[in-house]
C-alpha cells in the first residue's frame, strides 16, 4: 500500500518471489495515473491473480486510478476460487462512463467471498440472460457489502436489481452500506434474506425518502441485531420520527451503540424517548437537526456527555 513507484515488472514477479502468498494489498500504488506501465493495470494485476491463483484470499486495489477494471474481475472469477475479501473502493477511471462486470460469474467462481467492498467507484452490473442470474449461486457466505457513492457525484449508485442480484442468497449478511444510492427502494431491502444485519448505513440513499413508513419497516426488520444505524440526511420528519419510535418499541432488545441522525428532521419527542430507553448508545450525531430547538439540543448534548 503507498508504494507509488511500484511499476508493471514488480507486480509480475511477486508469484515466484512468494509462493505461498495468499493476501494481496496494492491500495493507493498509482492514485492519479492510469497508465499500462502501472503496478495497477489490468494486465499486471490480471497475470498475478492468474499465477496466485486459488492460493488467493484477500485482494485490495482500493484507492487507484487504472483502466479495464472488468479484465480484473474476469481473472478472479476465473481463478481465485478461494477469494474471501475483494475491496475495489475508490477506483477513479479516465472516463465518466459506468464500469460494468459480470456479478454471476463473480458469485461462481468466488463462491467463498466475505467482504465486497465497491465504496465511490463507478461499478455497474452489466445485463445477463435471466436463466444465468436464477442458476447463479449468489454469495451465500458474505457478510459484508459497501457500495455507497458520494453524494455530490453524478454516479447514482446500483439500483433495485442490482442489489437482488447480488445479495439474493446471502442469509449471512452483518454490514450493508449503501449511502447516497438514489435507485434502491425500502421495498427491495425488506425482501432481501438476511435477518440479522448490525451495521446500516442508508444516509442520502432513496430508500429514506421512497416511502414514509420504509425506513421504520427496515429498522423493524432488524432492530434486535443493530449495533450502529446512519439514517443521515432524511428530510421528512415523520419519516425519521417513525424510525426512531420503532427502535423504542424494541427497548428491551436493543443493542444499538451508535446512531447517526445528522441532518435529519426527527423531533425531540421520539428522540427523548429513545435516550430514556437506549442505554447501550455510545454514539449520537445530531449535527444540523433543523427541527430540534436549540436549548433542547443542548440539553441532550449535555445528557449524552454526562453518560457517556
Amino acid at each position: 500500500s503507498n508504494c507509488v513507484k511500484l511499476n508493471f515488472e514488480d507486480i509480475r514477479i511477486v508469484p515466484s518471489l512468494f509462493p505461498n502468498l495468499e493476501r494481496i494489498d496494492l491500495s493507493l500504488v498509482s492514485p492519479s495515473t492510469a497508465s499500462s506501465r502501472s503496478a495497477v493495470s489490468s494486465s499486471a494485476l490480471s497475470d498475478l491473480i492468474t499465477a496466485l491463483g486459488d492460493k488467493l484470499t484477500h485482494f485490495n486495489m482500493s484507492s487507484n486510478k487504472m483502466a479495464g477494471l472488468p479484465f480484473v474481475f474476469k481473472a478472479l472469477s476465473s481463478h481465485a476460487k478461494n477469494l474471501k475479501f475483494l475491496d475495489v473502493a475508490n477506483i477513479s477511471t479516465t472516463s465518466r462512463d459506468t464500469i460494468l462486470i459480470n456479478i454471476e460469474k463473480l458469485q461462481k467462481g468466488c463462491p467463498k467471498l466475505t467482504t465486497f467492498r465497491t465504496t465511490n467507484t463507478m461499478l455497474g452490473l452489466n445485463e445477463t440472460p435471466v436463466r444465468e442470474q436464477v442458476a447463479s449461486p449468489g454469495f451465500p457466505f458474505l457478510e459484508e457489502l459497501t457500495i455507497g457513492v458520494d453524494q455530490r457525484g453524478y454516479f447514482d449508485g446500483m439500483d433495485d436489481s442490482q442489489i437482488e442480484r447480488i445479495l439474493k442468497k446471502s442469509p449471512k449478511l452483518r454490514l450493508l452500506d449503501i449511502r447516497g444510492c438514489k435507485g434502491i427502494s425500502d421495498s427491495t431491502l425488506v425482501r432481501l434474506p438476511c435477518w440479522d444485519i448490525e451495521y446500516l448505513y442508508v444516509a442520502g440513499c432513496s430508500v429514506t425518502s421512497s416511502s414514509r413508513d420504509g425506513l421504520e419497516l427496515l429498522v423493524k426488520k432488524w432492530c434486535k441485531t443493530l449495533i450502529e444505524l446512519d439514517i443521515g440526511l432524511t428530510s421528512d420528519q415523520k419519516t425519521v420520527d417513525w424510525a426512531v419510535m420503532a427502535l423504542v418499541e424494541y427497548e428491551d432488545e436493543l443493542r444499538l451503540s451508535k446512531l447517526n441522525l445528522n441532518g435529519t428532521a426527527v423531533s425531540l419527542k421520539p428522540l427523548t424517548k429513545l435516550l430514556n430507553c437506549c442505554e447501550m448508545l455510545s454514539s449520537l450525531n445530531l449535527s444540523s437537526c433543523r427541527a430540534l430547538p436549540r436549548s433542547e439540543e443542548r440539553r441532550v448534548g449535555k445528557e449524552c456527555r454526562s453518560r457517556w
